[in-house]
Parts: C-alpha cells; sequence; structure tokens
C-alpha cells in the first residue's frame, strides 16, 4: 500500500500545485507515504462518499496512499484502547463531543502545524479560513488545537414551516415563545417531540440561566453549591412550563422515536441539530418545509447565545503517520469539498465562501452574528465520565418525570460532590 518513491510523492506535489506546506518536501518511506484513517462515517453515507473521493484523489495528486476504515460512530471506542501504546490509526474523525476522552486524556497530537497548511485553491492557512473563535472551541485548557472541523453543527427548535409558520415569530421572548406552543397545543396537535433520553432542552435552559461557567460549575464545583445558585432553579421552571405540551407516552420515545414523530407531523416543535433535515427527510410529510429558530433567552436582556458543535478530523498523540494525516486534512479542508458537504449531506462547514442549505440558513445566520460557545457548555467533551454516569441519568429521570426539579438538583448534587471527591 506504500509508496516508496520520494520522486512520486514530490512529482504528486508539483502537479496539483499543493500549497501544502508539506509537500516542501517528499514524503519518506517510513513515515509519510501511507497513513491509516478511522472515519466515524458508514461507507453508504453522503458524507463518506464525499470523503472517499478527496482520498483517492489526494493519492492521485501527492502519492500518499490512505488506508481508511468506515468503523462507523463507535470510532473512537475502538480506538481509545490502543492510543497509550501506539494508535491503531493516524487520523479519526468525529464530534467535539465523541473525541472528548481523546482530549481529556492528553492523547491528541496538537494540530497546529496543521492550522499552518494551506488547502488546495487557497492563499490563505487554515488558521485564516477557519474562524478564530471556531478554533478556540475546538482547542484544549492549554489553548492546543485539538480538531480541525469541517461540519459546523449547533442546534434549533425545528418546525415545518408549512404548518406553524407562526413559531418564526415567536422568538421575542420566553412569554411569546411559550404562548405559541400553548396556542399550537390547544389546536390538538402535542407541540413539543422530545426523546426521554435526550438532556438538551434541560441543558440549553441551564445554559440560558446561568451562562457557560455557571453550567460548567454543575460539574466541577466540589462543594456543590452550584446546583444551589437560582438559575438552575429558573431553568428547571422553564423546562415544567413545557411539560403540558409533550405527546402522551412521550416518556417511552428515546432517539429517533421523537424525530420521527415530529417529521411525520405529529407534533409542532422539536429541539434537535443540524443534521435533522438530511436524518428526517425520508420520513417527513408530503410538504413539509424544515426551518427552525433559536430558543430565546429566558429573561429580557439574558443570555441568548449560540452552541456550537463540530466534526473534524483529530490526530491521536501516537500516531505513527501524523505529518501525512495532517497533509490530508488540508486537502480535505478546501472549498469543492466543503460545497459537496454543503449540497449533497446538507451540513454547514467552517468556510464563509461555501454556500449554506436553505433548511439551515437561520443557524447559520445565529452562528455568524451572535455568541457562540461550546456545544452544551463543553460537558461531554471536557467531563465526559461525569456527563455520561451523573448528568444523563439524573436529566433522563428528571425528563421522564421520576424526579421532580427539587429531586433532580438534590441528586445531582450529591451524586457529583461524591463523584469529585472519589476522583481527588
Amino acid at each position: 500500500m506504500r509508496n516508496t518513491t520520494p520522486a512520486a510523492a514530490l512529482a504528486g506535489c508539483a502537479v496539483a500545485a499543493l500549497a501544502l506546506a508539506g509537500c516542501a518536501s517528499p514524503a519518506s518511506a517510513d513515515d509519510d507515504a501511507s497513513f491509516t484513517y478511522w472515519s466515524m462515517w458508514n461507507k453508504n453515507e453522503p458524507q463518506a462518499k464525499i470523503l472517499a473521493d478527496a482520498i483517492a484523489q489526494f493519492t492521485a495528486d501527492t502519492g500518499i496512499e490512505v488506508d481508511v476504515e468506515w468503523q462507523g460512530r463507535e470510532v473512537v471506542t475502538k480506538l481509545l484502547p490502543t492510543l497509550r501504546s501506539g494508535a491503531a490509526a493516524d487520523l479519526v474523525d468525529g464530534s467535539v463531543n465523541a473525541l472528548g476522552p481523546v482530549v481529556v486524556n492528553d492523547q491528541h497530537r496538537d494540530l497546529t502545524a496543521a492550522y499552518a497548511l494551506t488547502a488546495p485553491g487557497d492563499d490563505q492557512p487554515l488558521s485564516e479560513v477557519i474562524p478564530a473563535a471556531y478554533i478556540k472551541a475546538v482547542s484544549d485548557d492549554e489553548g492546543r488545537p485539538s480538531m480541525v472541523p469541517y461540519e459546523v453543527m449547533s442546534e434549533g427548535v425545528w418546525f415545518d414551516a408549512a404548518q406553524h409558520p407562526e413559531l418564526a415569530q415567536a422568538t421575542g421572548s420566553w412569554d411569546e415563545f411559550v404562548e405559541a406552543l400553548r396556542q399550537i397545543d390547544a389546536s390538538g396537535t402535542p407541540a413539543i417531540a422530545i426523546p426521554s433520553n435526550d438532556a438538551y432542552w434541560v441543558t440549553l435552559l441551564l445554559e440560558r440561566a446561568l451562562g457557560v461557567e455557571g453550567v460548567r460549575a454543575l460539574a466541577t464545583d466540589k462543594t456543590g453549591d452550584a446546583w444551589k445558585a437560582p438559575g438552575v432553579a429558573t431553568a428547571l421552571r422553564a423546562f415544567d412550563e413545557l411539560r403540558p405540551f409533550f405527546p402522551d407516552g412521550y416518556e417511552a420515545n428515546q432517539g429517533s422515536d421523537a424525530q420521527n414523530l415530529w417529521a411525520s407531523g405529529k407534533a409542532a416543535a422539536y429541539l434537535s441539530g443540524t443534521w435533522v433535515p438530511s436524518e428526517a427527510a425520508p420520513n417527513a410529510a408530503d410538504g413539509f418545509t424544515f426551518q427552525s429558530v433559536q430558543l430565546p433567552a429566558l429573561t429580557p436582556g439574558g443570555d441568548a447565545a449560540v452552541g456550537a458543535n463540530f466534526i473534524g478530523f483529530a490526530v491521536p498523540a501516537t500516531a505513527a503517520h501524523a505529518t501525512a494525516a495532517e497533509q490530508f486534512i488540508a486537502y480535505f479542508a478546501q472549498q469543492r469539498y466543503a460545497e459537496r458537504l454543503a449540497s449533497e449531506a446538507l451540513q454547514i462547514t467552517p468556510r464563509a465562501d461555501v454556500s449554506v442549505p436553505d433548511e439551515l440558513a437561520t443557524i447559520a445566520e445565529a452562528l455568524t452574528t451572535g455568541e457562540v460557545y461550546p456545544d452544551q457548555a463543553g460537558l461531554a467533551r471536557d467531563f465526559p465520565d461525569w456527563y455520561s454516569t451523573i448528568y444523563r441519568t439524573t436529566v433522563t429521570s428528571f425528563v421522564t418525570g421520576e424526579y421532580d426539579a427539587q429531586r433532580f438538583v438534590a441528586e445531582s448534587q450529591r451524586q457529583t460532590v461524591d463523584y469529585l471527591a472519589a476522583a481527588g
């Protein structure tokens, strides 16, 4: 699989006119002639098809072979056991949250050098093409970028604009938003589809009430006092205002159940991410028009920041062929592949010179004009064990009604204090 002829690598760089710093010298037989890439995508997904085309062209242009394995969403879980002894893959992709364990355990490569590379067709390095706010959001506590994103995700309250155009106008205040939902619910259509195991609503309301640092303190305050902040009660009261709008039997809905219910027209609103139009389209009712709005602030002038998540490339710290992997990162960042991600996969990309799918226009505008913060305040990324074992469990109990607000706070506080004490 390896091309061990340095001249071939040089010729590839010349023919493609690559502006990659890695092409300043020929690839070495040991380090740069090939690399292994484990992908989060399944082979039949649009992103996989675009990546496969890019890989083939990259090899043709540079002579660098890519051994790609379409691992699916469990890619990071499969990769983690190999990281300390020598990563099984030189390149991996995933969301910021999925890659969180790699970053938290300091098993990622500092990608500053990758950001210094220039994609084919560009006259600026990636550090100038990708917005600074995005680079900051994918950097670790020491300011080292851990990922180069190729898709930008955020959340919105999704609805069918053909059936419920009133939701597009109900964003001036929380009370206005709730009143619009109340009127829809009174007409006989449940206003909100919600998965019982989804932390989106609760986390976003906590962010609106506490701000990002206040939410993060819930995971880090060893005294547990952060859970006593007045904003916690405010957020939970807001969630309880929405309970009457959930469909009967919502407690049994998990994951895509709620999305399918909403897409079929059996609920009006659905809080989720930018992947919704592409995922829900096959189950959408005839004439369904995807549109979304941002959740309004809970109080006049209150927090209305926009959460941003990313899918992108990371290189393990123990990768054997990191330089070659970084060259592909820059190669895939070029405009033509970003355009295909937008048009074929219906995603927002980090590039300002790439069109945005109509369905995602309002979210893209919010990301451009609003204050951006790490998705879910970075809880899943920076505190993955706490998030999965404590927070998600207590939130699910609150969403389903097993816990009321008081018990949710008490359990979350107690378990967090015990967890942090045990961690030292």
